[in-house]
Parts: C-alpha cells; structure tokens; sequence
C-alpha cells in the first residue's frame, strides 16, 4: 500500500480542519450525506460505462458490456424522476451543469442561429459564451424587468417578432440564472411566446432551484409548460458533482434523442459511475426529506435577509420580501470593495461569493442557506451569523477575534 507524504498528509488535515471550522453561506455549494459520500468513495472509480436512459439503443463505440445493474440503476432514476420532477426521462449522464447545459445548446441549435437566453447581467451563467461563439450561434438576452427581476414578457416578444420573423424553423430559448431571487413568469411567458411562434423548444437551468423545486417551494417549470428542465445536482439538492437532463412525456423523441446525442457521444464519453449511484441515493433521500429541507432553505434565507437588513445592510429585492430562494444579495460597493468584504468575513471563517450583482448596477455579496441548512442552523444561528457579518462589515471588528 503506498504511503502518502507527511506534506500531503498535514495539507489534507489543514483542509478538513478549515472545513469543519467554516461557515459556508456559499450558493453553490452543499454537503451530501453519509450514503452519498460512501457511495461515491466505494464503487470502483475506474468503471467506464455510458447508458442512455430508459434502456434506449445503445448508440456508438462508448458502451462497455456486462453492467446490467447501472442499466436498472439509470431505469429507477427516472422513475424518481418522474415522481419528483414530472419527468419520466431523466438523463443523469452529463458530467456537470455545463455539460448539459451545452448538450442542450449543440443539439437543438446550428451556426447562423439565433438563440434567446438569460445574460449575465440579469443573473445568468456565462456557460454558453465561449461554444455559442465558436458555433457561429448568435445569443440573445431575453428582456427583463429590473424592478422586480422578471423577465419582461411584452418586450421580450417584440424583440422576438423583430429577430425571428414568423418562420416555420425551430427556435430556441434558454432560461437559466445563477443569480436568483424570485420565480419568474413562467406560465405566462410559455403561452405568450409559443402562440405566435408555436415550434419553438423552450429550457430552463434548474441547477440553482432544483431542491427547493424537488422540495415543493418553487414550481417546477415542467408544470408551467416548458419543454425540458436541466441543471447540476449540488447547490440546493444535495447531491454529488453531476447534472440531469429533464424530459417531460410531452416532449418529443426527436428532441430527447438529438439533445442526448449531443450529449454523448458529443460532449463525453464516460457517464460517472460513482457520482450516478449516488445521485440515485440523493435523489431517493430527497423524495423522503426534500419538503422539509428545502422549505427551510427559503425560510432561513427570507430571515436571515430581514436580519441583514435590520442591522444595516443593504439588501436587494426588499420589494418582493428581499428572497423567495435559497439566495440573498447584499449590496457593498466597487468591485474592490466587495472583494475586501469577502476577505474579511473568509478570515472569521464565513464564506462568502464577491460578484456583480444583477440589476442593481453595483457589486456585492451573493449568500446562500442551502449548506447551513444542511448542517442543522437554526433561527439562532442565523441571528449568530448576522451579528458576526455586522460586527466585521459595519464596525470593522478585528476578523480573528469573532469566535
């Protein structure tokens, strides 16, 4: 058995340790449970398989024999899917949310075409930018409301009717944010859009929202008439690194196979074994857990965001009740500005995300309940961690000296 190094024995030590003594208000991040970690720490890493769901053809060089059991794994994935997201296809293949996200853009989009998405400054994911450019794919932001965050569906179809024209070719729009506060208007959006350009796939990037929509507080955008959900499975769902591909019933096979081409064999080769399995178990804890969970999330987020405010900070979307998400934006300054924030709240031990907050025109903090919540906080907690945020922001308390 080979001996790790005494250095890479202590830098391991330092980084649990630093870990254990961190309070992670990070949006993105969470923590998976025992199972899920012991799943993906026993099942043989070296396994390279790639199924498609619902035991469909085995298409190209990438399918290794004799794995019968992922095969019925990938088949009880999707019937969780379809219990917890309404999507009897659920392609949990792609490596990460980028992936998916990109499976979805390559597969149903060609050069010279022009593709409405969220942009970043009205929170969405820069994911697309790079591909889109090299595939000759002309991305187009969707319009928003910056009052309250939403996108502006009367603007948005103007500028549709200008761009598009009323042709009989497939169109494509991509809803993601990783910036978000409130639920957008889905329903409305879905009806207005697909009345006058009725062959148009419209997506949603769940990848923020998906264990609170697994968890009943958000509506999940299958029921509000899109035509695919995708995203990864580690920021409010806690599960591994990975991602899923929603399929509702309504959605045609041409579709769902042309996206899951693009997806493999175009984009990767190998499926993850390890991180399938434990996203089997994740999702299986979260059809027994998932309300609760993710209804705290909202709540401690909601309450955490009041106390902020309360003590002094500015907080965004006071309007609305601040957030209906697991996700807080607090207002800093320049970009240096929140940067320094971030460094002094890391240095007691709060993790925190420095960004150029959407709609607001002014770089803040994006703080997330999704992993503390995980961890068992409580409403005292949170009051905890807010004074602490006050004490080292507003006071200029001395960092290492807050607990």
């Amino acid at each position: 058995m080979v001996q790790l190094t005494q250095k890479l024995i202590s830098l391991l030590n330092q980084e649990a340790d630093w870990r254990n003594q961190t309070i992670n208000l990070n949006a993105s991040e969470n923590y998976t449970s025992p199972v899920v970690k012991q799943l993906i720490g026993l099942h043989p890493s070296y396994d390279f398989y790639d199924f498609p769901p619902s035991g469909g053809l085995i298409e190209g060089p990438w399918h290794f024999s004799n794995a019968p059991y992922l095969q019925q794994i990938g088949n009880h994935i999707d019937q969780l899917g379809e219990i917890l997201l309404a999507c009897p296809t659920l392609d949990a293949r792609a490596k990460g949310g980028q992936a998916a996200e990109i499976a979805v853009l390559t597969g149903l989009a060609k050069k010279g075409d022009k593709v409405f998405y969220v942009h970043e400054q009205d929170g969405g994911h820069f994911g697309l930018n790079f591909i889109s450019q090299k595939m000759g794919i002309r991305l187009i932001p969707l319009c928003f409301d910056a009052m309250h965050y939403q996108i502006d569906v009367d603007k948005t179809l103007n500028l549709m009717r200008k761009i598009w024209k009323k042709t009989a070719s497939r169109k494509l729009i991509l809803i993601g944010q990783s910036f978000i506060l409130c639920q957008q208007p889905l329903k409305y959006f879905v009806e207005r859009v697909k009345n006058y350009f009725s062959n148009t796939v419209i997506a949603c990037d769940i990848s923020h929202t998906l264990g609170l929509i697994v968890g009943k507080q958000l509506i999940n955008p299958v029921t509000q008439g899109v035509d695919l959900i995708h995203g990864s499975t580690h920021k409010t769902f806690p599960g591994p690194q990975k991602a899923i591909i929603g399929f509702p019933a309504p959605c045609s096979e041409n579709i769902r196979a042309t996206i899951q081409r693009a997806l493999s064999p175009g984009l990767q080769s190998n499926c993850g074994t390890t991180e399938v399995l434990a996203l089997a178990a994740a999702l299986e804890e979260m059809q027994l857990y998932g309300c609760p969970y993710a209804q705290a999330v909202c709540q401690h987020a909601k309450y955490l965001a009041h106390l902020l405010d309360r003590i002094g900070f500015n907080v965004a979307g006071k309007i609305f009740g601040f957030t209906e998400t697991h996700q807080i934006w607090v207002l800093i300054g320049t970009e240096q500005q929140a940067w320094g924030a971030c460094a002094k709240l890391h240095r007691a031990g709060i993790r925190a995300y420095p960004a150029n907050l959407p709609f607001v025109n002014t770089w803040g903090l994006r703080l997330g309940t999704n992993a503390i919540t995980r961890l068992g906080f409580s409403t005292n907690e949170l009051q905890q961690v807010a004074q602490w945020m006050g004490d080292i922001l507003l006071n200029n308390a001395v960092p290492e000296n807050i607990f």
